[in-house]
């Protein structure tokens, strides 16, 4: 189940495209002050694609793969807390739909992944199950000119989820097909990873099949009835949920079509 935080003050707008977030202070259920990243999504948003149910199902699956996503709270604007907005701050919630808004504990020190980094540094981090992951939520937002990824030391953070796990029935298609087109050629990591020996590519995504095969997609249900209750529920939920047990089921066919975007 995913949290409620309390909302407290409002401590600066974060650089974030046309969500436009903003770090806040807020309480979290046990009572301690924390800071939070919110962000703002806009009846548009919601009408394009479930946003919330993305970004708490693209956080929850992260961590089933081994990769580190700030974890996703729930959070209340009480009306004490909008009165000590500012009016710059009023005017964006003008245009944001009322109700409990999606959040995630804050990265503090955190800085964006930049492709300029070298081969040496981009070793650091695993760019192979990142780009099956990737492939696997349907995310189509991780690219050279938006990576969506916060670097602190070793670890490396993936956010911004909101426009995964669409396009699912296509997803069915293809698999039945035994084709894959997902925006691989646009990835933040399609060039390394295919760039690498034709031996290393033959090798690749073993290690991610095996994480995918003992994936429990039921996992995400308690999350999506909670979602519900809230209004915020993922429309194709059923559907996306038979699209991760048919991944799960045929991880190795998976692997194989995954390694084909390399070649």
């Amino acid at each position: 189940m995913l949290p409620i935080y309390q909302a407290l003050s409002f401590i600066e707008e974060l650089s974030g495209g046309s969500t436009r977030p903003w770090a806040i202070l807020a309480v979290s259920p046990a009572g301690k002050s924390e800071k939070v990243a919110v962000k703002l999504f806009r009846e548009y948003h919601f009408r394009q694609y479930a946003a919330i149910a993305n970004e708490v199902f693209g956080a929850v699956l992260a961590e089933e793969f081994d990769l580190q996503c700030p974890s996703a709270v729930l959070i209340d604007f009480s009306p004490e807390f909008l009165e000590t907005l500012q009016e710059p701050q009023q005017e964006q919630l003008r245009t944001v739909p009322p109700g409990l808004k999606i959040g995630s504990t804050f990265i503090e020190g955190g800085f964006p992944f930049s492709p300029a980094l070298g081969a040496k540094a981009l070793a650091d981090y695993d760019q192979e199950t990142i780009y099956a992951f990737d492939s696997l939520i349907l995310n189509v937002d991780r690219r050279p000119d938006k990576p969506n990824i916060l670097l602190l030391g070793a670890e490396a953070y993936l956010i911004d989820h909101e426009m995964t796990l669409e396009g699912v029935p296509g997803a069915l298609i293809q698999l039945r097909e035994e084709r894959w087109e997902h925006y691989c050629a646009g990835h933040l990591f399609y060039r390394q990873l295919r760039n690498r020996s034709p031996d290393k590519v033959q090798q690749s995504f073993l290690t991610f099949g095996q994480l995918l095969r003992r994936l429990n997609p039921n996992l995400l249900e308690p999350y999506q009835r909670q979602l519900e209750e809230l209004g915020l529920g993922h429309r194709r939920f059923e559907e996306l949920l038979e699209y991760l047990c048919q991944q799960k089921a045929q991880y190795g066919k998976f692997e194989a079509l995954l390694r084909k975007t390399l070649q």
